[in-house]
């Protein structure tokens, strides 16, 4: 069998660098695919994030619309108030 300066075999040697190279490849496979799911869930918490703050947007111009609307009620009453007592 052929042997390198070592004295171990070629074909282990060979087998050792193959595996050595499988190893590698799937240390990059592991890092990509975590870095690809961390990814994936920074992007649902900002969309988490997003809808929350469109949620609370809406929120807050309902109760300004109702706001509008309560104060705008109060105003005609006033005025109506104020003609009433004009022709009294």
């Amino acid at each position: 069998m052929l042997k390198d300066t070592n004295d171990v075999p070629i074909a282990l040697c060979v087998f050792q660098d193959e595996q050595k190279a499988e190893d590698e490849l799937a240390k990059k496979r592991a890092a990509f695919l975590l870095k690809q799911q961390k990814k994936a869930e920074e992007a649902r918490l900002r969309k988490q994030q997003l809808e929350a703050e469109s949620e609370l947007k809406r929120d807050e111009a309902r109760y300004f619309f109702s706001q509008c609307q309560y104060w705008t009620q109060i105003l005609c009453v006033q005025k109506c108030l104020n003609f009433v007592f004009v022709f009294l």
